[in-house]
């Protein structure tokens, strides 16, 4: 799906149930050329989903006005893949 959606973002927990997800995505990576980050939920660095997105002032950074008024470029299919859920 990644490939096919020509994924250049990919959201994922750093564990769930066990399974250690930016160790698949790393695994991958090769496989897709389009990937430009991977964001860790729960992760650290340059890789911390939290950090990355959560911790930026991006209203002092971007422009949000032109942001949402602009259509995205280069976006061919907008995808969102939920993984599971607890109760």
């Amino acid at each position: 799906m990644l490939g096919f959606a020509e994924s250049k973002i990919f959201i994922v927990p750093r564990e769930y149930r066990g399974f250690d997800y930016p160790a698949m995505v790393r695994g991958i990576r090769s496989e897709l050329p389009h990937l430009q980050r991977m964001l860790v939920i729960g992760g650290s660095g340059e890789e911390s989903f939290e950090r990355i997105l959560l911790e930026t002032p991006w209203e002092t950074k971007r422009d949000a006005k032109r942001l949402f008024s602009e259509q995205a470029s280069g976006c061919r299919h907008p995808v969102a893949l939920y993984v599971g859920y607890d109760r």
